[in-house]
């Protein structure tokens, strides 16, 4: 188990597997055949850091446990610049407007 953070959830893997996924599509699924197999997981995986970890202000301040088995506390560029760039997966949705499953972030 972690000893910090939000019930053993590495935010830094988490939010590395969107910017992953973000990617791959731009990278080799111009067709847009592979985003919808896991589109459901990167919206989940978005929704919980949107939700357990940013206070609204697009900032995350609170206890982040990481996958170096300890947390960051308070804004940093660690955590951060993974986060704004996770976000920007949402410009993904304005890539593949035209597909059922990318019409909505959340």
């Amino acid at each position: 188990t972690m000893r910090f953070g939000a019930g053993g959830f590495a935010i830094d893997g988490s939010l590395a597997s969107v910017i992953k996924a973000y990617l791959t599509v731009q990278q080799s699924d111009s067709g847009l055949t592979w985003l919808p197999t896991v589109w459901p997981n990167i919206k989940v995986q978005m929704q919980l850091a949107m939700t357990n970890f940013d206070g609204g202000d697009g900032v995350i301040r609170v206890a982040q446990q990481n996958t170096y088995d300890t947390a960051m506390f308070g804004a940093n560029t660690f955590i951060g610049s993974y986060y704004v760039t996770a976000t920007r997966h949402r410009t993904s949705a304005t890539y593949c407007s035209t597909t059922r499953y990318c019409t909505t972030w959340l």
